[in-house]
Parts: C-alpha cells; structure tokens; sequence
C-alpha cells in the first residue's frame, strides 16, 4: 500500500498503460505532471521494461519477483 500512499499523491489521475506489463501495472498523473507507475515482476529472473510518454522511452530493469514503484517527469 505504501507504493500507492507515498507516491500518489491526492489530485493525480490514472492513465493508461499498453503492452506485455498492462496486467502487472498501474499508472498515475501526479498534479505536478509527474508519473508514477506501479507495477510488478512476477517472473523468476530480472526483466527490463520501457515506459514512454510521447517520445521519450526510458528502461529499467525489474528485479525477480519484486513490486516496485517509478516514478519519473514529463
């Protein structure tokens, strides 16, 4: 819960997500235009997914069997 709590702050709206990590995620707008997304790595080994907002993409890689939250600006 504390991913959601800390992070998402009141006033931020959820967005949309497409691709393989849809089921596994969970996006916001904060009100400053910053993006946190929520998501997790189910799988046994370490995977790397890309996040884009327009024309910028940005990979981070996901440890085994973790929850994370990134957070990143417009």
């Amino acid at each position: 819960m504390k991913h959601f709590a800390h992070f998402v702050p009141k006033g931020s709206k959820r967005v949309g997500t497409k691709g393989h990590w849809t089921g596994n995620s969970v996006a916001f707008e904060t009100p400053d235009g910053t993006f946190v997304v929520v998501m997790s790595n189910p799988f046994k080994d370490s995977r790397v997914v890309r996040l884009s907002n327009g024309a910028v993409t940005r990979a981070f890689e996901l440890e085994p069997e973790s929850f994370n939250t990134i957070v990143f600006k417009k």
